[in-house]
């Protein structure tokens, strides 16, 4: 096509790069494999930037039903391929064996799995299964640590570290596979032997930050938000250094505002460097992710700025998302929960009542089981009129 990807072409070079041991170049094609792969999935983006790799994977994920484990092994391979683009650190033959390990499983699930792909019976010929193009162990470490982490945690407390640390990437997955299941002590311990033996990983520092921050909301602890602050804040990029994940933004943006809230005497304080750590982030994505748009929106709006620049073009992507999904059969109302609710908080900003309440409702309506979701949307939009003087029209607009 007119990009001048082809995939024969690329994975002949990455054969020829891996037998060479140019290890940087390996881990590099892997991720533009996948890039070129994602884009032509999403398909053509709506109004604004094209969204980076981050972007296109989490778009996987919501409407392209990408499995959760394979969406965190392609953020690791981004991350990856992000230190070895900067030469933030040394890549391993190790590691470049992981990284083709999570590229098979992205072939495996493009051609034989993904729901607009070929549905392939299999992805090698006679169709063997694609476990046979990697060592077993490996094969299974990999799986593990994308899905619950056990295994590569068992191997690390029993002392038998065989393959557990590899590569960052298997500990970094399995730490955040334990985190999702809110096992923190199991998350500290493969965070803390990861770190270990890779202590200038990025990923693995900016989950470590994750914990804390974690551990801070849910018992509404300081000190574990500060732990998290010192944590992140050596992340974000200095003078002339590379970009950081846009994750490390956003976490780091809601460390600041649960401080506000745990310590009302440095809230001002807390709440600018919020929004400052937000702002920050959506620039560098090129004001294509909608979760550090719309909370810079947000906190400027309670800060007394005036927001229209700010959310005007949230909700002018958000709708055009809607209507490439429609056009690509994904249904009358395909957002989801979260992507509506942004929609829905950007027009509330911009004060169109009407198409901020229609939306709410809607997204309530198709989602009740997100409960908890749905209460902090309720609380936050009960903010935003109460600041405006509308707390009248919150019935109304929020049909509770």
């Amino acid at each position: 096509d007119d990009t001048g990807f082809a995939l024969a072409s690329d994975l002949a070079r990455l054969d020829r790069v891996r037998a060479a041991g140019a290890a940087e170049s390996a881990v590099l094609y892997c991720n533009r494999i996948v890039e070129a792969m994602a884009r032509r999935t999403v398909g053509p983006t709506p109004r604004g930037a094209a969204p980076s790799l981050a972007g296109l994977i989490t778009d996987l994920e919501k409407y392209h039903q990408l499995p959760r484990p394979l969406k965190s092994l392609l953020h690791l391979l981004r991350s990856l391929g992000n230190d070895a683009r900067h030469a933030v650190q040394p890549v391993t033959a190790a590691e470049v064996d992981v990284a083709f390990a999570v590229l098979l499983r992205w072939l495996q699930w493009a051609f034989c799995e993904s729901p607009s792909g070929p549905q392939l019976p299999a992805l090698a010929r006679a169709s063997r299964p694609v476990d046979v193009l990697l060592p077993r162990d490996l094969a299974r470490l990999v799986d593990d640590a994308a899905t619950t982490g056990d295994e590569v945690l068992a191997r690390l407390t029993s002392g038998r570290t065989d393959g557990a640390l590899l590569s960052p990437l298997l500990a970094a997955a399995a730490a955040e596979a334990l985190l999702g299941r809110k096992l923190w002590d199991q998350a500290l311990t493969v965070l803390r032997a990861g770190l270990e033996r890779f202590p200038r990983d990025r990923r693995l520092r900016q989950l470590l930050g994750l914990y804390w921050s974690r551990r801070g909301g849910d018992e509404r602890s300081a000190e574990h938000l500060h732990r998290a602050r010192a944590e992140l804040e050596p992340l974000l990029p200095q003078g002339g250094a590379p970009a950081t994940d846009e994750d490390t933004f956003g976490i780091l943006g809601g460390v600041y505002k649960r401080l506000a809230e745990l310590e009302p005497a440095a809230a001002d304080e807390w709440l600018s460097k919020s929004a400052a750590t937000y702002r920050a982030g959506w620039e560098q994505s090129r004001r294509t992710n909608e979760y550090l748009g719309i909370n810079t929106a947000t906190l400027a709006f309670f800060r007394g700025e005036d927001v229209r620049a700010l959310a005007e073009p949230i909700r002018d992507r958000m709708e055009a998302v809607e209507a490439r999904l429609r056009a690509a059969g994904h249904g009358p109302r395909p957002l989801t929960f979260w992507d509506q609710a942004t929609w829905a908080t950007a027009e509330l900003l911009l004060r169109n009542w009407a198409a901020a309440g229609e939306l709410y409702r809607d997204a309530f309506a198709r989602f009740p089981e997100q409960v908890g979701y749905i209460d902090v949307t309720v609380w936050q939009a009960r903010l935003i009129l109460d600041r405006t003087g509308e707390s009248a029209r919150a019935a109304e607009i929020l049909g509770r």
